[in-house]
């Protein structure tokens, strides 16, 4: 299994095909499995209400990463947050604790009545 530098390239450059292609919601190209080597995660480009407010978002809904532990997720995350276009990005109905502790140690908001939690990242705005 290769590391997370060098086999995440493939899953960044999916995610960015993926935000460049012009496709947006509700259109069915708004949403997109992405099958790299090192993880599959499901995307989408949508619309949420998000401290009142309706905002656009990349919407991170499911993720299987296969050698767990190795910062690959981190990775993925912190490329998307960095290339994001939309003012979030929402990580949908999290299963595990471990993830739950990840994204709270990342500062994101933990959605209200969200079960299971839900967490986004907004972008700072001037």
């Amino acid at each position: 299994m290769a590391n997370a530098n060098t086999t995440a390239l493939n899953s960044k450059g999916m995610l960015l095909n993926f935000l460049r292609n012009g496709i947006e919601w509700p259109h069915p190209f708004s949403r997109e499995w992405l099958y790299a080597p090192e993880l599959q995660v499901y995307l989408r480009k949508g619309n949420r209400y998000i401290n009142a407010q309706r905002i656009k978002v990349l919407e991170i809904a499911n993720v299987e990463v296969y050698d767990q532990g190795k910062g690959i997720f981190t990775d993925f995350f912190r490329f998307a947050v960095s290339v994001c276009p939309y003012q979030g990005v929402l990580i949908e109905s999290v299963q595990t604790e471990r993830f739950c502790r990840f994204f709270r140690r990342q500062g994101l908001i933990e959605l209200p009545n969200a079960l299971p939690p839900s967490f986004v990242w907004l972008k700072e705005t001037k």
